[in-house]
């Protein structure tokens, strides 16, 4: 409350067309929908510092000095870095062919292969190796809430008749995981309700990777 005062008193002498309430609490929900999550994925591996803002430019950047500082301070000297990097092959091309060939071009690129290892779905469920390593489009499909996404009404209501606020105040948006729960069906059961709403034009783009479906499933309530 007390930000978007503070916005809607800059909009008077700003000149900014988009100051005002609509487009503030629309810039809110982007935020904790998109921005805030990507901060939360930084600050568990530590590279996340906070300042207090309200203080004066002298004392802000003083805070930020000291922490490039300590990073400056903490650089190895330029030298060779070895990487290492965490290679998987997807099921329906894991054959002995593509193997021998993934190795063989590792090979001659000068990779060397640390060990190797299969990994069985009900361990990448758990621990969301897919959903990490596409965190852009999983965030918005297994990840986050509906109530997170930055939903474009308009879009929405265009496409569907109805108000997304309207959705989610009745529970009738899912994730994939919480549909599937929610319905008491599996992943491909819950692929082909897709394709199916794919195919009878009940689905509509969002943004890049972000696409939402009305589903329809005999003998179960429909959801978004």
């Amino acid at each position: 409350a007390v930000l978007e005062e503070r916005l809607l008193e800059r909009g008077k002498t700003s000149g900014r067309s988009d100051d005002n309430v609509e487009a503030i609490k629309k810039r809110f929900v982007t935020f904790n929908g998109e921005t805030k999550p990507v901060i939360e994925y930084y600050r568990h591996q530590g590279l996340v510092h906070a300042f207090d803002g309200a203080r004066s430019v002298e004392e802000v950047w003083a805070d930020t000095k000291s922490v490039l500082e300590a990073y400056d301070a903490k650089a190895a000297p330029p030298t060779p870095i070895k990487q290492s990097a965490f290679v998987f092959t997807k099921p329906h091309a894991n054959t002995t062919e593509v193997q021998q060939l993934i190795t063989e071009r590792f090979g001659e690129a000068g990779i060397t292969v640390l060990s190797e290892g299969d990994i069985d779905g009900p361990t990448i469920d758990a621990k969301q190796y897919i959903d990490q390593h596409y965190y852009a489009i999983a965030s918005k499909a297994t990840l986050l809430k509906p109530s997170q996404l930055n939903v474009p009404n308009d879009k929405f209501k265009e496409k569907f008749g109805e108000d997304w606020s309207t959705v989610l105040e009745q529970n009738r948006a899912y994730n994939a995981i919480d549909a599937c729960a929610h319905l008491g069906i599996d992943t491909e059961q819950l692929f082909a309700s897709w394709k199916e709403a794919t195919n009878g034009g009940r689905i509509v783009k969002l943004g890049g990777g972000f696409y939402v479906a009305l589903l329809e499933m005999e003998g179960k309530p429909s959801i978004y």
